[in-house]
């Protein structure tokens, strides 16, 4: 979870916004989804096998930070192996959901694809928390081309050209238009570029295309 991990503020203000969501929508709890997709690609491919290993200490290390931070309850998944039934039944009486870093193009494929993506819109529209960190951040804004702002990384290389999830016409003639559409959640169109202190100057004042 990034920067919430080393900023006490930021854990203060987390647990301010889950409760207030969790008042907001009549939960009596407040259960968290967290969405681990997105680095769980980049664990399967930097460490192949081992990722598994490093997965599940993942969720258990996520599940205790956010009990930490006032959540009642988390709930962790993969929605990319996970059927309609389990991702509804996590997302049931959540007050809030938290997208974690890693690839961006993937999270996005997997929570259209899933239905995760409508589940969400639902939540935040009733007053749910919307949350994430790096990519996750990232969905939260209108568009995703925000990445083209950063150096080369990992997520630029070959292994991810014409993957099903790609969402670059140019590698992957399956792309759908909406591929590159964020959940919107910012006001005024506005788009995130996390990390931005790699490129300050080209940051500044960058709104969605």
């Amino acid at each position: 979870s990034g920067g919430l991990e080393r900023c006490h503020a930021a854990q203060v203000e987390f647990t301010r916004l889950l409760t207030s969501a969790a008042n907001c929508i009549g939960q009596t709890e407040k259960k968290l989804v967290y969405v681990a997709d997105a680095v769980a690609i980049c664990l399967a491919i930097n460490h192949g096998k081992e990722s598994v290993t490093l997965l599940k200490q993942l969720f258990q290390d996520r599940v205790a930070f956010f009990i930490t931070l006032g959540a009642t309850s988390v709930v962790a998944l993969e929605v990319a192996r996970c059927n309609q039934h389990d991702i509804e039944a996590a997302f049931c009486h959540a007050s809030g959901v938290f997208c974690d870093a890693g690839h961006t193009w993937y999270l996005a494929h997997w929570l259209r694809k899933s239905g995760a993506r409508e589940l969400i819109m639902r939540l935040v529209a009733a007053g749910g928390l919307y949350s994430g960190s790096s990519a996750g951040a990232i969905l939260a804004g209108a568009h995703l081309r925000t990445m083209d702002l950063w150096p080369p990384a990992s997520w630029s290389d070959e292994e991810v050209d014409g993957e099903e999830w790609d969402p670059r016409p140019e590698k992957n003639p399956f792309a759908v238009p909406s591929a590159f559409v964020g959940f919107g959640f910012i006001s005024g169109g506005r788009s995130l570029i996390p990390h931005c202190n790699c490129r300050p100057q080209r940051a500044t004042g960058v709104k969605a295309r």
